[in-house]
């Protein structure tokens, strides 16, 4: 994890599990704080991570509620194959589905139409695009092989 322009980065590798959650669910709340109105949430779902259990699929939705509108936005960046993608968008829509969406929410399939969507939500300086690219890329360097 790491923050760019008001913006939590979440990078999701393998299987995540309750206590990714809530470790992710304190960050983010954290970024809101000091960033209310104007924090969003920004998450990398890598080729080789598989969804969410159910019980770990509640942790995960659990914080939009106490967060409300001071988080402005939650962009989903899915890597991967276009079936893939759209498998997870579904699962992804379900989980929405199930829980009353108080921020805007989108799934996008490149960095680009992401950095587009989330900046303006942030109000994020010229040049967000490539210093997210870079974040990004910083963040997957320090992720160590499982």
């Amino acid at each position: 994890m790491g923050v760019i322009d008001h913006c939590l980065l979440v990078i999701w590798r393998k299987q995540p599990t309750p206590d990714a959650f809530r470790f992710r669910n304190a960050a983010l709340s954290a970024v809101v704080a000091k960033y209310p109105g104007k924090a969003a949430l920004v998450e990398v779902v890598e080729p080789n991570s598989t969804p969410p259990q159910d019980d770990a699929r509640r942790v995960a939705m659990s914080v939009y509620k106490d967060l409300g509108d001071d988080l402005t936005a939650i962009a989903m960046l899915i890597e991967g194959s276009y079936i893939r993608s759209t498998l997870v968008r579904a699962i992804l829509t379900t989980m929405m589905f199930f829980v009353k969406q108080l921020q805007p929410t989108k799934v996008f399939r490149n960095i680009g139409e992401t950095a587009a969507w989330i900046g303006p939500a942030v109000s994020a300086p010229s040049g967000f695009e490539q210093r997210l690219i870079v974040a990004i890329a910083e963040l997957r360097a320090k992720i160590k092989p499982r």
